[in-house]
């Protein structure tokens, strides 16, 4: 049964990522015309670049908090089916998850700290 819920896990993990190439070939498709106006006007490489690192910094926060949410609720409905079912709650899995909450929301901060300091993110949207 494990063997089955594996080969499912890298069935999906495979689908996702061929999803996310794809969607990416395609949004960089649909702006090849403005990417060739910009390069036509003079613009720098990290100057066409910028606006792409500024969208996908902010939806990789997006999808940071959204998997903090879901991993919260799962947490949540976790300890309460347990509670619910008489089953006694290891403070062992509580550690662990204080634990990577911890590293990564230091990881996110230091990473919006560094975002902020390459003028990715501006100064007034903080």
């Amino acid at each position: 049964m494990e063997k089955a819920g594996l080969i499912i896990a890298l069935i999906l993990i495979l689908v996702s990522a061929i999803v996310v190439f794809n969607t990416i070939r395609l949004v960089v498709y649909t702006s090849k015309d403005e990417i060739s106006v910009m390069k036509l006007v003079g613009a720098s490489n990290v100057y066409v670049r910028g606006p792409w690192l500024s969208l996908g910094s902010c939806t990789g926060s997006f999808g940071i908090i959204a998997l903090v949410l879901m991993a919260a609720f799962a947490y949540w409905s976790d300890l309460a089916l347990l509670r619910f079912a008489g089953v006694e709650i290891a403070t062992d899995f509580g550690m662990v998850v204080n634990v990577l909450s911890r590293y990564f929301s230091q990881k996110f901060q230091s990473d919006l700290r560094d975002h902020h300091g390459a003028g990715i993110i501006p100064r007034r949207s903080l």
